[in-house]
């Protein structure tokens, strides 16, 4: 039942990031890693959504915990493309 409740967090938090409703997939993945700290999916997508709101620090201590959690798996080199190119983006 946990395992449902983390996946259905998720789910949900990648839906309202889509939509735009930053605020509640905040929140939505913020439970989802209560009730699992190690959810690599969560990590990743909780951490692209800090650059979304320009939290690089952030970002970038999900990517630490997901290179401890699990090396450069998926999840790591893809939240690491997401902060190369938004460093690579010009700054307004």
């Amino acid at each position: 039942a946990l395992t449902g409740a983390i996946h259905r967090q998720h789910v949900e938090a990648a839906r309202q990031r889509k939509l735009g409703q930053r605020d509640q997939a905040m929140a939505n993945y913020a439970e989802a890693l209560r009730l699992k700290p190690e959810h690599l999916g969560a990590l990743e997508y909780q951490g692209e959504l800090f650059l979304e709101l320009g939290d690089l620090s952030k970002a970038e201590t999900n990517l630490d915990r997901l290179a401890t959690l699990c090396g450069r798996c998926e999840s790591y080199e893809d939240l690491a493309q997401a902060i190369t190119v938004y460093k690579a983006r010009p700054k307004s």
